[in-house]
């Protein structure tokens, strides 16, 4: 007949005769998870106190400013309307051209003779041939000349914008009654010589697996002050995709991931003044990248690189990159995600004293008991275009 068998954690059935206490292996390992190679790659900031962390980004002036909205100018028009933004940065003398003309065959530039508000008097013509101009353009500001004897002039300063992000806070628990303990204790758990510590590596790896994703994804309650019991932040996505900066500028259209796209994102950033320095994608988009640029050296885990299985490569056109593979990472063939950011720009920031920590503490409970706790936020500078963005997402690479 069948031999009844069992896990091996109860008695060895002396009752049963010809049964046998089946031979289990000794060897146990925590449950596996996917390693936490985004938040792996981020900086740990200053630390906080209270419900929220706050950070001010400065920006210089505006090169560029956007013409009429309403209506277009004739050859002949002399004047345009611009934003109050716009017109800030502005000064009598200053020489404007279309931005998509610069560097090609002069069209016209205009000069500026007047500032009324947000009324420019131009004078048309001031060197090439005048022309007409839909609404919405966008023109650059080429020159910046001053008369002789010059008095001064406004002051050019732009406020500092604050940025806020919320505290978020998570807690993973382990209660376990004595007799498990003490049967883990006498070897009568297979693979395990202490419950409760075993217990504690499984939470803290989901405690780490649920920073990752918080990282990634996390939006707080939609409104003007998010802040209640079950509080959540914004997470990196949420900076990038327009929700938490309306100014940021995700890309959402379809397409093959190719050394094109990639370089124009990279360019894009390089364009605002920063420089990106990573790409954070899943598993499908790393090995398309990994093709794409298969003649590059793999860079090995040390104590001095973050993260875990990071390429380091030179994209066509820019500095070079290191691929941070995620496998959190939306990565389905209809909604592939890239992240191309600066991590320079990016941190963890732990609430004061409590960013990782344990609470355990005796009771006259039968048993014992862990609390695994972590209290942080996350700082995303130069997210957008109010102060220039460093980071860009594309959110449908097929």
């Amino acid at each position: 007949m069948a031999l009844p068998v069992h896990g091996g954690t109860a008695a060895i059935d002396l009752n049963n005769a010809g049964t046998y206490r089946q031979d289990i292996s000794e060897v146990l390992l925590v449950s596996l998870t996917p390693q936490n190679n985004f938040v792996g790659s981020l900086q740990v900031g200053a630390e906080f106190a209270g419900p929220q962390v706050y950070w001010t980004e400065d920006a210089l002036n505006q090169y560029k400013i956007t013409g009429d909205s309403v209506q277009s100018m004739t050859s002949t028009t002399v004047s345009m309307n611009i934003s109050q933004a716009d017109a800030a940065v502005l000064k009598t003398g200053y020489l404007l051209v279309m931005d998509t003309r610069v560097g090609g065959a002069l069209i016209e530039a205009m000069q500026i003779t007047a500032i009324a508000g947000t009324v420019l008097t131009l004078t048309r013509a001031f060197a090439g041939t005048a022309i007409s101009y839909a609404s919405n353009l966008v023109y650059r500001i080429v020159a910046t000349p001053i008369n002789p004897n010059s008095d001064l002039g406004p002051d050019l300063s732009r406020q500092r914008l604050s940025k806020t992000n919320y505290i978020y806070r998570s807690r993973k628990d382990i209660n376990i009654d004595s007799e498990a303990i003490i049967r883990s204790k006498a070897g009568y758990v297979p693979g395990i010589q202490d419950e409760l510590g075993y217990q504690y590596q499984q939470r803290l790896a989901e405690m780490l697996r649920d920073i990752n994703n918080v990282a990634l994804y996390s939006y707080p309650q939609a409104g003007s002050s998010p802040l209640n019991d079950f509080q959540t932040m914004w997470g990196m996505v949420a900076f990038l995709d327009g929700t938490a900066n309306s100014t940021a500028v995700p890309i959402t259209t379809a397409e093959a991931f190719t050394d094109t796209v990639l370089n124009t994102m990279i360019t894009n950033i390089k364009k605002q003044g920063a420089v990106s320095k990573s790409i954070a994608v899943g598993d499908r988009l790393a090995q398309i990248l990994g093709a794409l640029y298969s003649d590059t050296i793999r860079r090995e885990q040390s104590d001095r690189v973050r993260g875990f299985w990071m390429n380091v490569f030179d994209p066509s056109m820019a500095n070079p990159h290191e691929i941070v593979a995620d496998s959190f990472i939306n990565d389905t063939a209809s909604f592939g995600m890239a992240l191309v950011f600066d991590p320079d720009r990016v941190f963890i920031r732990p609430q004061l004293g409590q960013f990782l920590y344990n609470i355990e503490a005796p009771s006259f409970r039968d048993g014992d008991a862990l609390s695994i706790l972590s209290k942080w936020s996350l700082e995303v500078r130069n997210s957008g275009t109010d102060v220039g963005y460093a980071h860009q997402l594309h959110t449908a690479i097929t």
